[in-house]
């Protein structure tokens, strides 16, 4: 049967569009150097299971699925960027189909291939599927459970029940807010099932999984890695989840991610095309297409909508701690949110207003994407470029601000260790890490003076030197206690601690 659907013309269709997301993907998987986040992965993963067991503890906000699986992953193909990345490419690959069974099991091959075609070109989802995060498999489980769900929701089958048990279970093991994206599903299972006993044993199985990660959940968020997610305003994250969602957007505008800058009203063109896709629906769409679109909206509003409403909860209460509401968090509610757009876009009525607009979409998508492959200061966090205009000798301090990114410059120069005693430098170079100015905790010690600076990319290289090498330590260049600097300090070889 499924021979049978390749060869036909919608099969020829999903393999042209698979196989073009894959390429957009896989073309420039190692283009970018990791930025911090991936360093941690990386780092991670290079070690032993314990050691990432240990890091899923200590540095990480997520489940371990991921983690477990880019383990043996790095093991078995290796933890370059595009090594590991590799992986992510794979899983965000995959989406196309995933997103073509959707669209099709809640309506039609044309809603499918609608749905798949905006996977293949998807700039957030090509982002995410280029980074040694969780988030890419987060898009794939959240989507494959969608489909599972609409399979089970059709037939209550034991069989059908268990395979959305398991990949619902694991969606949840990937993202903790896919939770959101799951909790839908098994609302609207009782809704349509109340009395049926498998139901209730396949979402009792999920919930033991969730249960399950709420004492690894709750030892990660007291150390309150997130709580810059609440200084940035909630109005300004919905902003740019809608717009990254439904039509196409520059990559993450936060610090340590990109350069990019959120444009003011661009997310109004999302709204329009979500404004289009519900009028189509209303006015030219089949009863079939409405009510699998309907299905769609509800896992998708839930999906998104309730972490807003934690997030908008959170900023009452708390001032902004515990609202941890990003677009990437949400991913698992993409492939519900574009069937629910392609059921619009693509429904057998819509017309010539509805295939303009999916086309513009479209590309506008690959405009992005472009965009994004050419403009360096929309790409992640340069530490190539950063590691190669860094001196090599052993007489040379390199200060990094804020401290916490000297990981990715690390990764990129593995003779770097970290400095605490005292030892002969002559040079010293300041690396500022999104910033222009140096932080107030910092000075130039005694005997070393401006000496240039450059920009790199998102970072600016400040260096000073001196006449002849002077006995340094990191207390000679910090302004106040050193554990309250928030800099830095590395140095060539084996690091002095006397």
């Amino acid at each position: 049967m499924i021979s049978g659907f390749l060869r036909s013309k919608a099969g020829i269709a999903l393999l042209v569009l698979t196989g073009a997301g894959a390429a957009l993907r896989f073309a420039t998987l190692g283009q970018q150097s990791y930025f911090y986040d991936e360093a941690v992965t990386a780092a991670m993963t290079d070690g032993s299971l314990a050691d990432v067991f240990r890091g899923i503890v200590d540095t990480e906000s997520t489940p371990p699925l991921y983690y477990l699986l880019a383990w043996i992953w790095a093991h078995a193909v290796g933890s370059e960027e595009a090594q590991l990345r590799s992986l992510s490419a794979i899983a965000g690959t995959l989406v196309v189909p995933v997103a073509f069974i959707a669209g099709r099991v809640a309506s039609t091959v044309r809603i499918g291939l609608a749905a798949a075609a905006l996977a293949a070109v998807s700039p957030m989802l090509i982002w995410y599927s280029q980074e040694a995060r969780a988030y890419s498999l987060l898009a794939l489980v959240g989507g494959a459970s969608f489909v599972a769900f609409l399979l089970a929701r059709q037939d209550p089958s034991r069989r059908k029940l268990v395979w959305w048990a398991v990949l619902a279970a694991t969606a949840v093991a990937t993202h903790y807010f896919a939770g959101f994206v799951v909790l839908a599903q098994a609302s609207l299972l009782l809704v349509a099932h109340p009395r049926h006993r498998a139901v209730r044993w396949a979402i009792g199985a999920v919930a033991a999984v969730a249960v399950c990660l709420l004492p690894l959940a709750a030892v990660q968020a007291s150390h309150r890695r997130l709580g810059w997610v609440g200084g940035i305003g909630l109005t300004e994250r919905m902003a740019e989840a809608i717009q990254r969602f439904v039509t196409a957007g520059q990559p993450s505008s936060w610090a340590g991610a990109t350069g990019a800058e959120l444009t003011p009203y661009v997310w109004l063109s999302a709204v329009a095309v979500l404004a289009i896709a519900i009028v189509l629906l209303a006015l030219r769409a089949s009863p079939a297409e409405r009510s699998g679109a309907l299905t769609a909206l509800v896992v998708a509003a839930i999906g998104i909508g309730a972490p807003i409403a934690v997030g908008w909860a959170a900023d009452l209460v708390t001032h902004g701690d515990g609202d941890y509401f990003l677009d990437r968090n949400v991913l698992g509610a993409w492939v519900p949110l574009t069937v629910f757009v392609g059921s619009g876009l693509a429904a057998r009525r819509a017309g010539i207003l509805g295939a303009v607009c999916l086309a513009a979409v479209l590309c506008w998508s690959l405009i992005v994407y472009v965009d994004v492959v050419t403009s360096p200061d929309l790409q992640r966090d340069d530490w190539r470029a950063v590691a190669r205009a860094l001196p090599d000798d052993e007489r040379s301090l390199i200060v990094v601000y804020p401290q916490y990114q000297q990981d990715a410059l690390r990764l990129q120069r593995p003779d770097l260790v970290e400095q605490s005693g005292r030892r002969p430098v002559d040079t010293m170079v300041l690396v500022l890490a999104g910033f222009e100015t140096p932080p107030e905790s910092f000075r130039p010690p005694d005997g070393f003076v401006p000496a240039g600076s450059e920009d790199i990319q998102h970072f600016v290289l400040k260096r000073y030197e001196r006449e002849g090498a002077s006995e340094t330590s990191p207390k000679d260049v910090v302004r106040g206690p050193l554990d309250e600097s928030d800099l830095g300090f590395l140095v060539v070889g084996e690091s002095d601690d006397g």
